[in-house]
């Protein structure tokens, strides 16, 4: 089940609560729901398949991207 890149996704974004974060959380699973599954009334097709590792992988720069330590280099 965890190899599926889009179950691996939505599992790791049903775990994600809390005020600061589910804004973030909502927008995540609307655009993973979109890269997938498209939406022809709007002209949105599909961009990747369940199945493609890039899923995960761009999941994953979004969330370091949104969440990184600032003070890390400090």
């Amino acid at each position: 089940m965890m190899q599926n890149a889009y179950t691996r996704t939505a599992l790791v974004l049903l775990f994600m609560r809390g005020p600061a974060i589910n804004d973030w959380v909502l927008q995540q699973t609307e655009r993973l729901y979109l890269k997938c599954n498209g939406d022809l009334m709007n002209g949105i097709v599909l961009t990747y398949q369940t199945d493609n590792k890039r899923l995960w992988i761009k999941f994953r720069c979004d969330f370091r991207r949104t969440f990184v330590d600032t003070a890390l280099e400090q």
